[in-house]
């Protein structure tokens, strides 16, 4: 048996390892994903549970570096942990930041978004923004777009 221990801090923004390591603690409290009610306040160690609040507030921005590197099944067990926390966990509501939708959006640009997840996400959580996130994010050109298409030379 392994058993998770927590050695993050509120102040730190979201890595790869960090992640890593949510990513042990959900899946000792849920070993079996989705086969059996998981109920994060008692699953999940003290410090996991204190830092979940911090770390989705983060904007989404700052999330793309983190699930870059994190392989498929890392980050299906992020998004089910990110949309519990969510449901279950004061002070975790992030709406359209969500840090689950960032790591959708990682899964659905490696074409790996596992067909059960968004009823999955139905069944769990209300947020509606997931798992796509805001769609005006989606739509809206980035700062360093420019304001046309790119002359043509």
């Amino acid at each position: 048996m392994v058993v998770c221990v927590w050695e993050g801090g509120p102040a730190a923004p979201p890595d790869a390892a960090r992640l890593r390591r949510l990513v042990a603690c959900w899946r000792e409290c849920a070993p079996d994903g989705d086969a059996a009610p998981i109920d994060l306040a008692e699953g999940l160690p003290a410090g996991a549970r204190a830092e979940l609040p911090a770390l989705m507030a983060r904007e989404l921005s700052d999330w793309a570096g983190a699930v870059a590197g994190l392989d498929v099944s890392e980050l299906v067990d992020l998004v089910r942990l990110f949309a519990l926390a969510e449901a279950q966990l004061p002070g975790c509501e992030a709406g359209k930041r969500s840090p689950a939708s960032a790591c959708a959006r990682e899964l659905r640009a490696r074409g790996a978004y596992p067909a059960g997840l968004t009823p999955w996400l139905r069944r769990h959580s209300g947020n509606r923004f997931l798992p796509y996130g805001s769609l005006l994010d989606l739509t809206r050109p980035s700062a360093s777009a420019g304001t046309g298409p790119e002359p043509r030379t």
